[in-house]
């Protein structure tokens, strides 16, 4: 429901509500799947098998966090993907310069504020091309602070802390509010390991997959402020 407040003098009658108003967000599993395949002759010779396994999930868990962070931030909604928070209906989004300026961020701000945003847990994303350009970036032409900088053990942007990833689209810069979106994970994963189908029995060839159902919903889309390059 959305809150409201009134105000009510003494000894007033309590006043009436509007219906309750729910708002909702509807959320259906998407299976993403992650594989990884090994030799088994290699396995086996190998000097230290822990060390080897150990390496096989490193691999394993690259891949299913590209996948589903790419999922969480820019998927299409068709396909079997998530709708991304890039792609979310009812974003706000703003054009940018080729080097985003300071001035042009903090009308990103001012978008996400102006719709209530807590500035408190607001959060940049951007992809890593974009950082370094916004680390060469001047605040003001006479000064020394540049657009992007280090401070209190993370990157920050007029003081909201900044993530970078390689996963959400270069020249685009994403400003949301975390406690308003929900990745939701439909059970725990999934680990199947095959060494048999497809003739991998002859070939000595095994597969392992991770197999996760998630989705993502957003419950404020005004929240979602994406810049464009």
């Amino acid at each position: 429901d959305v809150a409201t407040s009134v105000w009510i003098q003494e000894n007033a009658a309590a006043p009436t509500f509007s219906a309750l108003e729910v708002k909702s967000v509807t959320l259906h599993g998407k299976q993403a799947a992650s594989r990884i395949a090994y030799s088994r002759r290699v396995a086996l010779g190998a000097p230290d098998r822990q060390a080897f396994e150990s390496r096989l999930q490193q691999e394993l868990q690259a891949a299913v966090r590209t996948q589903l962070e790419s999922a969480v931030l820019s998927g299409s909604g068709s396909s079997g993907q998530p709708l991304g928070l890039t792609n979310t209906p009812g974003h706000q989004a703003i054009s940018l310069s080729s080097t985003p300026t300071f001035a042009e961020m903090l009308s990103m701000l001012e978008k996400y504020a102006d719709s209530h945003g807590d500035m408190a847990t607001a959060r940049f994303i951007l992809h890593p091309s974009d950082a370094v350009k916004l680390m060469q970036s001047l605040v003001s032409a006479n000064g020394g602070e540049t657009v992007l900088s280090y401070q209190n053990g993370e990157y920050r942007i007029a003081g909201v802390p900044c993530l970078i990833s390689g996963n959400i689209a270069e020249g685009k810069l994403l400003l949301f509010d975390p406690p308003r979106t929900e990745v939701v994970y439909f059970g725990p994963a999934t680990l199947l390991i095959d060494p048999f189908s497809n003739g991998k029995r002859i070939t000595g060839q095994t597969e392992v997959h991770l197999i996760n159902f998630i989705d993502v919903g957003v419950s404020d889309p005004s929240l979602i402020v994406v810049g464009s390059t």
